[in-house]
């Protein structure tokens, strides 16, 4: 999913989005956080120089099951809610919710 000026002005942005399952057996020994990390770690090695030759921007949107969002995902999506409120002028607070 790409866009230009989500980020930074005439600079295009991609994004992966990755949804995971915390719950699954293999994660039980570790904590939310750092199965976020991992994930955020290991899209950014994959596309982050891609995205760097490209002169774009790479945020990995990564949520569980359950919609737990990581840190950045929450930043974009008060980022988007923000951008689509004003273009349809609509309340943020009804875009966001």
């Amino acid at each position: 999913m790409g866009g230009s000026g989500f980020w930074e002005f005439q600079r295009e942005a991609l994004f992966d989005i990755c949804i995971l399952n915390a719950d699954a057996p293999s994660y039980l020994s570790s904590t939310l956080e750092s199965l976020f990390d991992a994930a955020r770690q290991r899209k950014k090695n994959k596309y982050g120089s891609a995205a760097e030759q490209r002169k774009a921007t790479f945020t990995p949107v990564i949520a569980t099951c359950e919609a737990i969002f990581d840190h950045e995902a929450e930043v974009y999506l008060k980022k988007i809610s923000a951008l689509l409120s004003s273009k349809w002028g609509t309340p943020y607070s009804q875009i966001h919710g």
